[in-house]
């Protein structure tokens, strides 16, 4: 498949090394994530997110949305489900450990018409209590796979390793409104409905 179809923002962001989020998060990012290849070992993606919102159910269940771009036109987009809560000193933390289900959405292409959806899961765990106006998180460990795309999707990660970290605002019913959105434009583009949708 010939380059410019992978997309001006895939190119941009695939790099043979990936920093691991050193830094501290800048005011104006919503968090940051990395997917390393398993199977090729040179690709790897690290993206910033410009919007970070998450919706609070309860202490165990909370959804965390990431977006590069605007909601209606992202060029990127990750669903985060957390669905336990981990405590200090009692969660085992190892290669094993799963809290969390993760669908990571790229959008690539002339007018970002191909998309491909990585899924899987992985640890999620909140640096602040869930439930207020902000939440602090890192994703580690995730194993994520391509598990939808469009037929110009290249799939340069295969099966990949995510980890990062991210500061999002509590915002129930915006949550809701996007991941609806999201789901149109996956319906649009794929041509059936998939998973990534509101509670």
């Amino acid at each position: 498949m010939n380059a410019c179809r992978i997309g001006s923002v895939l190119l941009s962001i695939l790099m043979l090394v990936a920093m691991e989020g050193c830094q501290t998060l800048s005011s104006n990012t919503a968090g940051q994530l990395t997917l390393h290849s398993k199977i090729a070992p040179k690709a790897s993606l690290t993206a910033q997110f410009g919007i970070g919102q998450y919706q609070y159910r309860d202490k165990n269940k909370l959804t965390v949305l990431l977006l590069d771009g605007p909601a209606t036109d992202p060029s990127q987009a990750v669903v985060i489900r957390m669905w336990w809560k981990p405590r200090a000193a009692r969660t085992p933390i190892d290669a094993n450990a799963t809290n969390a289900t993760i669908h990571y959405v790229i959008f690539t292409g002339q007018d970002q018409q191909e998309v491909g959806i990585y899924s899987g899961a992985g640890f999620m765990f909140p640096r602040n209590t869930p439930g207020k106006a902000t939440l602090k998180g890192g994703l580690w460990d995730g194993n994520l796979s391509l598990s939808d795309g469009t037929a110009g999707f290249n799939d340069l990660l295969k099966k990949a390793v995510i980890s990062g970290r991210f500061t999002v605002r509590r915002n129930d019913m915006g949550v809701d409104q996007t991941l609806r959105q999201l789901h149109v434009l996956l319906r649009e583009r794929l041509g059936y409905a998939r998973l990534v949708r509101a509670n």
